[in-house]
């Protein structure tokens, strides 16, 4: 049944509308320059973005996506809690969330912040492989 991805791209859908065309299109041309593995450009975008709604929580956690994979994990971790702020449902961000303490060596905390992940939205393939991770490695049974 894949009635939950209809939910979850609705759900996506209804987060990237900031209520203004032009902020949506830049914010999707944020998207797509990430997309492309242009971190630079993304964070560009999406701080443009943000000095005009900064209410927008997704631009918030995509802002925080592109900072990850720039490797400004503090940059980072200060947007996911700003998209936390405005959206605590926002379980992409607290997947990423979860990512930062993962590389940090944090797995307690990673794990507390991939389970709050999925407490929201049970159906995140990659969250539950690094959930699974964590859990052989808190084992001693890495591979």
């Amino acid at each position: 049944n894949d009635r939950w991805q209809r939910v979850q791209r609705q759900i996506l859908r209804d987060w990237e509308d900031s209520g203004s065309a032009a902020l949506d299109y830049i914010f999707q041309r944020g998207k797509a320059a990430l997309d492309a593995g242009d971190a630079e450009t993304a964070v560009d975008h999406f701080s443009f973005v943000l000095e005009r709604a900064p209410d927008f929580a997704q631009a918030w956690a995509a802002r925080a996506n592109a900072y990850y994979l720039a490797n400004r994990l503090g940059q980072s971790l200060s947007d996911i809690q700003q998209a936390l702020r405005l959206n605590p449902f926002q379980f992409n961000a607290l997947a990423g969330l979860g990512a930062i303490f993962e590389q940090l060596d944090q797995p307690e905390r990673a794990l507390a912040a991939y389970h709050a992940s999925l407490t929201i939205n049970p159906h995140q393939q990659a969250v539950i492989e690094a959930v699974s991770r964590l859990a052989l490695a808190s084992q001693g049974t890495a591979l």
